[in-house]
């Protein structure tokens, strides 16, 4: 054999193992990043899924429910699209599709849920917390304008003051029941210090008004109980309290903003 071919064998030999190397990096490296796009996006699955049955039935306004249904439906796109022989992607999509077929057909007039469970409230509220910053995802990558952002920013605020009211409302009731006076005019005040910072609908300024009388009349009892009491401490405290709790809602807050797994 000449020494000719001999190079030449081994400069082909050289050109598959280069060949079949770069193949097999490439194959492995698209492998990496279909991983972890599945990740990722199973991991929105459950973010989704999380805002859809964290809430009770009807507690979403149809727009926000529609949202994260289509964003749902979005990713189970994706996942049919690069894992098209999973039939459990393919059958969500139906159901998920199906879901978002119901909800437009309801009537868009809102009717709110009240609730009185302590963890279904956190429950919901760490829906909420999710769902804001998936709109602000959307609104970074152009998905929705700033108009439409803030539209649906405001109804999860709406939504925000709507639970933490039932939420003091609730804690008032159970301390007033329990004879506890001076902690239910704390939650009343509360109630009625967060209700007075934001604009209300027609049953939250019922809700209003009505706890002011409930507040003089708690007071009137406190200081016929305790001649001399001292009141300003429930309302210096209310101020503090729903000002911590107001102010995570914030537009300006860059927490929101940060990168978050939808993005």
């Amino acid at each position: 054999m000449s020494s000719v071919v001999v190079i030449t064998s081994i400069i082909v030999i050289l050109s598959v193992l280069v060949c079949y190397t770069f193949v097999t990096q490439t194959l492995a490296l698209k492998e990496q990043q279909r991983e972890r796009l599945m990740t990722a996006l199973t991991a929105k699955v459950r973010n989704f899924k999380f805002m859809l049955n964290g809430f009770p039935v009807g507690f979403l306004p149809k727009d926000l429910l529609m949202l994260v249904q289509r964003s749902l439906i979005d990713i189970y796109e994706q996942l049919v699209d690069i894992d098209s022989g999973n039939t459990h992607h393919s059958q969500e999509l139906q159901a998920i599709s199906h879901q978002l077929n119901e909800t437009q057909r309801q009537a868009r007039h809102h009717q709110p849920v009240t609730m009185e469970n302590p963890q279904q409230i956190k429950d919901a509220k760490a829906c909420l917390d999710e769902l804001h910053k998936f709109v602000y995802s959307l609104e970074s990558k152009g998905v929705l304008n700033r108009s439409n952002a803030e539209t649906y920013r405001a109804m999860i605020k709406q939504l925000v003051l709507q639970i933490t009211v039932d939420s003091y409302l609730a804690q008032g009731r159970h301390a007033k029941g329990a004879g506890k006076t001076r902690l239910a005019l704390h939650y009343f005040s509360l109630a009625h210090k967060l209700l007075g910072k934001e604009g209300r609908n027609n049953q939250q300024e019922k809700i209003f008004i009505q706890l002011a009388i409930t507040i003089q009349e708690l007071e009137a009892g406190l200081q016929l109980a305790e001649p001399g009491a001292a009141l300003g401490h429930s309302a210096s405290s209310a101020n503090a309290e729903t000002d911590a709790e107001w102010n995570k809602f914030k537009p300006e807050d860059i927490a929101w903003k940060k990168k978050q797994i939808y993005d």
